[in-house]
């Protein structure tokens, strides 16, 4: 008799939830990561934009003092987003760009805000971290002016968040340890062949959405998530939050996959941004991205797309299941999990719709079980299926029939294949279920 056997991954899949909350040194996150021994807008240490102190030192004569972040209010558990958030906002090109950035926060910004906003920018993309604001400018504005540049520019990875500043408008931010003035202009073409790497893997004739579906792939199939974040030095770890982390290291948090992303998706001319916020399971910091397609927002994480494997020995690696589980999700989906920080420097658009998640635009989504719809899908994708299900009854049916009855092996595919084996990942919270012969 064949023995037929479907069994589950023989890892455990460990969902990528850290993403680098923890404080370092020299870091260049506009979630304000603390970087260095003196007072800087930095981190609580529990979440990338919670509650820090945004300090300067004077070169007046002025006493230093350091100021209180408040904690941002965060989203609430019934998904709800507050409306002045949710409007649509025109994309402009900041002063210099070469017609692919997407400057949604800037366009946040009051009047004066955004001719510091730009004043900052031409700056950094002249390779200095010096620059003149405004006189008399307050440390709030300088953290949201800084926070909104560097949310438009990924590409600005290198100024990191320790500034000094005094009364005339001077301001002096500090840099990575191992990327600087000096030298950012040969990090940046690095990041640049980086984008070009992605992109030249793309196939030629795709549309829109599939382009994006395929980029997402790429870089979850090669970046791996940086697990040493917390005890490895600032040299190591301090481009793990940066887009040049994601597409040139190839090593990155989860931040640096959502600036890699996004970085990417402003080539390509698709509106996208990162959110920061947190897991609402576990209260560990998170960032993801959104996307503007065809008039529509959509959430997609491409953090949590990419599990990772835990062996007994504690190693880290890939274990093959690229996941879409979280591609092109709505507001509903993605709250279940995910919290987002709010704050008056973070875009967080309304994701209304879920037309286009992954499963329904692939026709792997299915309101009720049908044996004859899986078996179809199974043939048509070649022994490998991605099925979402419309409620628990129909969930629970599939399981019921294609694990526990073995109907898997009744499949035509299986039965063509000679098959006697296949895995299965199962996942009762988002009702998907995965067949892979």
């Amino acid at each position: 008799m064949i023995r037929r056997q479907c069994t589950i991954i023989a890892v455990m899949l460990m969902l990528l939830t850290g993403c680098g909350t923890q404080s370092y040194s020299g870091g260049s996150s506009p979630f304000g990561y603390p970087d260095g021994e003196e007072a800087v807008f930095g981190d609580s240490g529990n979440k990338p934009d919670g509650g820090g102190v945004f300090g300067y030192s004077s070169d007046s004569e002025e006493e230093s003092t350091s100021e209180e972040v408040t904690e941002a209010e965060t989203i609430p558990a019934t998904a709800t987003v507050p409306e002045s958030q949710g409007e649509t906002v025109s994309y402009q090109q900041s002063p210099g760009t070469e017609g692919n950035d997407c400057t949604i926060h800037r366009e946040m910004l009051s009047g004066s805000e955004k001719q510091n906003y730009d004043k900052l920018y031409r700056s950094f993309s002249s390779g200095s971290v010096s620059a003149m604001l405004s006189p008399g400018i307050e440390w709030e504005e300088i953290l949201k002016v800084y926070r909104s540049v560097l949310s438009d520019h990924p590409e600005y990875f290198w100024v990191a968040s320790q500034c000094t500043y005094n009364s005339s408008g001077s301001v002096s931010f500090s840099t990575l340890v191992t990327v600087n003035e000096s030298n950012h202009e040969e990090y940046e073409q690095r990041l640049e062949q980086g984008i070009q790497d992605v992109l030249s893997q793309v196939p030629e004739g795709l549309s829109l959405y599939d382009k994006i579906l395929c980029i997402h792939d790429i870089i979850v199939n090669s970046t791996v998530y940086g697990t040493d974040y917390v005890t490895a030095s600032a040299e190591d770890s301090e481009r793990y939050y940066t887009a040049y982390g994601c597409l040139v290291d190839h090593r990155a948090v989860c931040e640096g996959y959502s600036k890699g992303f996004m970085a990417v998706m402003n080539r390509i001319g698709v509106p996208c941004g990162v959110v920061s916020g947190k897991d609402k399971r576990n209260g560990q910091g998170h960032a993801w991205n959104y996307v503007e397609y065809e008039g529509k927002y959509y959430w997609i994480d491409v953090t949590w797309d990419d599990p990772l494997m835990v062996t007994e020995d504690d190693e880290t690696g890939k274990d093959g299941t690229l996941s879409h589980k979280y591609y092109f999700i709505d507001d509903e989906e993605l709250y279940r999990t995910h919290e987002a920080d709010t704050d008056d420097t973070q875009f967080i658009p309304v994701c209304s719709s879920s037309d286009l998640t992954y499963y329904k635009a692939t026709g792997q989504y299915m309101d009720s079980y049908s044996f004859e719809a899986v078996d179809q899908l199974i043939t048509k994708y070649s022994g490998k299926v991605k099925l979402q299900f419309g409620s628990q009854e129909a969930y629970d049916a599939a399981v019921g029939d294609l694990i526990y009855n073995n109907a898997i092996f009744e499949t035509s595919y299986a039965k063509r294949s000679g098959a006697d084996y296949c895995q299965r990942i199962m996942d009762n919270e988002s009702l998907t279920l995965e067949f892979i012969f």
